[in-house]
């Protein structure tokens, strides 16, 4: 299976993504602009929905971020999506896993934001047979840096210990998909697993990284 990465889309919706057969998309779909669960919930049902629609891809797999504060706060205002979405849940496509997890480690309090010892509890809930991890938030050490100057020193790395812990446990895991920190833009092979920082804009919010295809 040929699997699109693509994470913190911020309301962006390119047209001109890679050929495969499923899409992944790790999180922070919502514009960045407004963070008003009902303007979020009109934006996913009038343009993301649409988006999806006229993508051709033959799954398509999507989770929350901490932006997304419609799915966190008030998930019954989430309209229908066109597509396999997943909190702290799973879908098996043409025999390979796929478990989404959009919760954090605490940032200022944005959503699906938890403490150490609630990401322990929620991370050893991810089954043993995941094959593809989609999360919002990179594992503590992998693609977890912020890289601009422009931010001076944040305390890097930045990536979650409990899911980085959890990670290392998961036999047979190939794939991992995340975002949020967006300059750790990347991929990276460690043994059996390919690990992709999926970002798709900039630390300014701008478009500026490629979307990966990682074949699982």
């Amino acid at each position: 299976m040929k699997i699109v990465c693509i994470s913190d889309i911020h309301g962006y919706l390119p047209e001109d993504l890679p050929d495969g057969d499923c899409l992944v998309i790790a999180g922070d779909i919502t514009p960045a602009t407004n963070h008003e669960v009902r303007y979020q919930a009109h934006w996913l049902e009038d343009r993301f929905n649409l988006w999806l629609d006229f993508l051709p891809y033959k799954h398509k797999v999507v989770i929350a971020g901490n932006h997304d504060w419609v799915f966190d706060t008030h998930p019954e205002m989430v309209p229908k999506l066109n597509c396999h979405y997943l909190q702290n849940s799973s879908v098996t496509l043409d025999g390979i896993k796929f478990y989404g997890y959009p919760e954090t480690p605490i940032f200022f309090s944005w959503a699906f934001n938890q403490p150490h010892e609630r990401l322990v509890e929620i991370a050893s809930k991810i089954p043993d047979d995941t094959d593809c991890l989609v999360t919002h938030g990179p594992p503590y050490g992998i693609l977890d840096e912020i890289t601009d100057p422009r931010l001076g020193d944040i305390g890097n790395p930045l990536g979650c210990r409990a899911l980085r812990e959890r990670i290392d446990q998961l036999p047979n895991l190939k794939l991992a998909v995340w975002g949020h920190i967006h300059s750790g833009h990347g991929i990276e092979k460690r043994d059996k697993t390919t690990f992709v920082n999926a970002s798709y804009v900039n630390e300014q919010y701008n478009p500026d990284y490629s979307v990966n295809v990682v074949e699982v």
